[in-house]
Parts: structure tokens; C-alpha cells; sequence
């Protein structure tokens, strides 16, 4: 056993423990805020430099997992919307058709985005808070890469990738396709399909701003009230001693 402050921490909790995936993260979190909300006046470095690593990893790896599903599902659902993929094989799918397939990609987003958000039940305390930090610092810097990256990419396959030459010379290199008029038809639609490149990075910029700030503002709305809460029990405790 560990005493802090005349608090006691089991001394298998001396050490923070190093997350390497998100519900481990989310594991580890709730510990935390068990031991602080306990009363434990937990030390800073109880998180050490490889610890708050830790946590920054499993939220740079969790950004990039989303944003690999999303920017694959996104220029899919926006081609579903266009009418240029069918959807149980009708190429004119209807607008609750659209709406789920539209949802997809959006869902991965919304389904991570409410989980970061039950983090503020725990950001009261100095450890609790710092785990949080580290795990939001590297959703932070993972997001701000898959921006760019997906951003500059869909541009480049726009700009340099799909141009009519290009396209073109691919289709006539199809040995399997000899009808010029079957070759003409695979080109106007590999031509409908670059025109969502644009509009899909547009909407992965967008989808991935609600996936970190929305999540952000509520821990910080509800790390706040939680800890005036349990000030005034404090208060209320000493008030009956």
C-alpha cells in the first residue's frame, strides 16, 4: 500500500498503468477518477512521461482508425446521393435509402464522439484530468493530420489523378472491354464520381471539427459542474463536523 496525504492507494495502483487501446484508456480513466473521487490526493508524476505517452498513442490511433473508415465510406455515400452507385440494386434510392447510407460514415464519427463525451462524468481531479489531456492532445494531432492528408489527396486525385487523358488511356488499356460505347459509358461515370472527391473532403473536414470539439466542450462543461458539486459537499461535510 501506497499513502498519499494520509490517503491510501493500493500499491498495484502506484504505478499508472499504460493503456494501449481505447477501452483500456477508458479503464484507466475511471480508476482514476475512483481513487480522486475517493479523496486521494493523487500526485502529478503518478502519471509518468510514458504513461501520458500512452494515452496520447491510443488517441492518435483512434483518430486515424475513424478517419481511414470515414474517408472510404463518405465518397461512397455521397455517390449513393448522386445516383451514381445503386443502393438493393436501384440506382434511384430514395430519400430514407440515402439517409442510411449517408449515415454510415457518419456514424462511426457520432458513435466515437459520444464516447469521448462520457469523459467528462470523470475530468474532477489532477489525474484524471491530465489521462484526459493526453488522450485528447493526440486526437488533436491525429485529426489535424488526416485533415490535411485526406484534404491535399482527394485534391491531387481531382486535380492530377482523374484528368480526361488519364482516364481515358486507363479504360482503352481494359483488354476485356471492346465496345467503344461500353468504354465511353465506364468514363462518363468515373468522371461523375470525381466530381465528390471535393465535396467529401469538405464534409471529412466538417464531420471531424464535430468529432473533437463537441466532445471537448462537454467534458470541460461537465469536469466543471462535477467539481462545484463536490466542493460543496466538502463544504457540507465540514459544515456538519
Amino acid at each position: 500500500m501506497t499513502s498519499v496525504n494520509d490517503q491510501v492507494i493500493p500499491a498495484g495502483r502506484s504505478v499508472a498503468v499504460e493503456p494501449h487501446g481505447m477501452l483500456e484508456a477508458f479503464s484507466e480513466i475511471q480508476q482514476y477518477y475512483i481513487i480522486e473521487r475517493s479523496g486521494t490526493d493523487v500526485p502529478k508524476d503518478f502519471l509518468t512521461v510514458k504513461g501520458t505517452l500512452a494515452f496520447f498513442l491510443v488517441g492518435l490511433k483512434t483518430t486515424a482508425f475513424v478517419g481511414v473508415i470515414t474517408s472510404l465510406l463518405s465518397p461512397l455515400a455521397f455517390a449513393v446521393f448522386e445516383r451514381l452507385i445503386p443502393v438493393y440494386g436501384n440506382l434511384n434510392p430514395n430519400i430514407f435509402d440515402q439517409a442510411i447510407v449517408f449515415f454510415l460514415p457518419v456514424s462511426f464519427t457520432a458513435v466515437y464522439s459520444f464516447m469521448l463525451a462520457s469523459l467528462g462524468n470523470y475530468y474532477i481531479g489532477t489525474l484524471t484530468r491530465a489521462a484526459i489531456r493526453s488522450l485528447f492532445h493526440g486526437i488533436i494531432s491525429g485529426a489535424v493530420v488526416k485533415i490535411l492528408f485526406i484534404f491535399l489527396f482527394f485534391h491531387y486525385l481531382y486535380i492530377d489523378v482523374f484528368t480526361t487523358d488519364r482516364v481515358w488511356s486507363s479504360i482503352n488499356k481494359l483488354t476485356f472491354v471492346t465496345n467503344h460505347s461500353t468504354k465511353e459509358q465506364i468514363y462518363y461515370w468515373i468522371m461523375s464520381l470525381k466530381s465528390t472527391l471535393i465535396p467529401t473532403a469538405w464534409f471529412f473536414i466538417v464531420s471531424t471539427l464535430f468529432y473533437v470539439t463537441i466532445p471537448m466542450l462537454f467534458i470541460l462543461f461537465r469536469g466543471r459542474i462535477l467539481r462545484k458539486i463536490i466542493e460543496e459537499e466538502k463544504e457540507w461535510g465540514q459544515a456538519e463536523l
